[in-house]
C-alpha cells in the first residue's frame, strides 16, 4: 500500500478500491489470526494483528474521511475545541 503512486489525476473517492482488500485482511487477522511457525520452540502459535492508527498524510486523510484538515477545525481530534489564530497579513 505504501508504494501506491497516484497518477497526475487524483484518485479522489475511488481510493477505497485500494483500501478494501487491506481492511478485509486486517479484519481477518484480528478475528481469526494466523498460525505462523516459531522456529525456536518448533511449534505453531496463534498470532493476531491490528492497526491502531497511523496518519501521516493529512491531505490524504481529508480526502478519505471527508474531514477538512484546513481552517478553524483542522484537528480531527479536537473538532470544535480547536485553538486557532488567524494571521492578519498572511500570504
Amino acid at each position: 500500500m505504501s508504494m501506491l503512486i497516484p497518477s497526475p489525476k487524483s484518485l479522489g473517492m475511488n481510493f477505497d478500491v485500494y483500501l478494501g482488500p487491506l481492511i478485509n485482511e486486517l479484519i481477518e487477522l484480528w478475528k481469526n489470526g494466523v498460525e505462523p511457525w516459531d522456529a525456536k520452540v518448533k511449534n505453531n502459535f496463534k498470532l493476531h494483528d491490528i492497526l491502531l492508527w497511523i496518519i501521516k498524510d493529512f491531505p490524504a486523510y481529508a480526502m478519505l474521511s471527508g474531514w477538512s484538515t484546513k481552517g478553524k477545525f483542522a484537528c480531527p481530534s479536537c473538532h470544535k475545541d480547536t485553538n486557532y489564530l488567524w494571521l492578519k497579513f498572511w500570504v
